[in-house]
């Protein structure tokens, strides 16, 4: 996913050419939906080449026009996930919607109970929970932040119909407490956590943020 949001340029093939196995293949056909099906996503981008084969598929060229705002991102990963079946790494319950090591994710592969970021620019920092959540869902961390001060941490509930910031925790230059939360949710929504600048220039400096003792449950 956080290589979409960083690409520059896509290309895809139309109709779909399979040349993995059919598992692996999952990710690469799912983009090539974005832009068949004009999903939101696909409007951040243009097509800039396209090139008939006499085999009868085209090779699409599509160059990046705006970043991806924070509703498309989560609206694109609801849909992938929704039709990719999650394997190896991704088993995983937490996932990486940025780039590099903006949040690390420590702990058993089934079970971690830590999460740690670390934010110097203004972009948005999002970890999405990807097993669809449904039902009361409890959440409970134990929150240490320093230098985090117009920083805050969103819990971020997400459904094609319905999209709220149920809580949102405001960080401080040096913060340590326990956090909870809890609250009913619409029929397969998703849960992300999202460090977000509290205002639109936030303070100099680094903002280091370590969520441990994560436990999410539902019932």
């Amino acid at each position: 996913m956080h290589e979409l949001l960083q690409a520059d340029f896509l290309t895809i093939t139309v109709p779909f050419i399979p040349h993995l196995p059919a598992r692996e293949q999952d990710i690469v056909q799912v983009v090539m939906q974005a832009f068949v099906e004009d999903w939101p996503f696909s409007r951040d981008f243009k097509q800039v080449e396209q090139f008939v084969f006499q085999a009868g598929f085209q090779l699409q060229l599509y160059q990046r026009l705006r970043p991806t705002p924070l509703t498309t991102v989560l609206d694109t990963f609801w849909r992938m996930r929704a039709q990719v079946e999650p394997t190896g790494w991704w088993q995983q319950p937490w996932l990486n919607l940025n780039a590099g090591q903006d949040w690390q994710i420590i702990g058993r592969m089934a079970e971690p109970n830590r999460l740690i970021s670390t934010a110097s620019t203004a972009k948005p920092r999002l970890l999405a929970y990807y097993p669809a959540v449904s039902g009361t869902l409890n959440l409970q961390a134990r929150v240490q932040a320093s230098g985090c001060k117009q920083w805050q941490l969103d819990l971020i509930i997400w459904q094609p119909a319905f999209f709220a910031t149920r809580q949102s925790l405001p960080l401080q230059a040096a913060l340590q407490q326990d956090w909870s939360v809890q609250f009913e949710l619409p029929d397969s929504a998703m849960l992300v956590l999202a460090l977000l600048p509290a205002a639109e220039q936030p303070a100099a400096g680094s903002c280091h943020l370590d969520l441990s003792a994560v436990r999410v449950t539902t019932h």
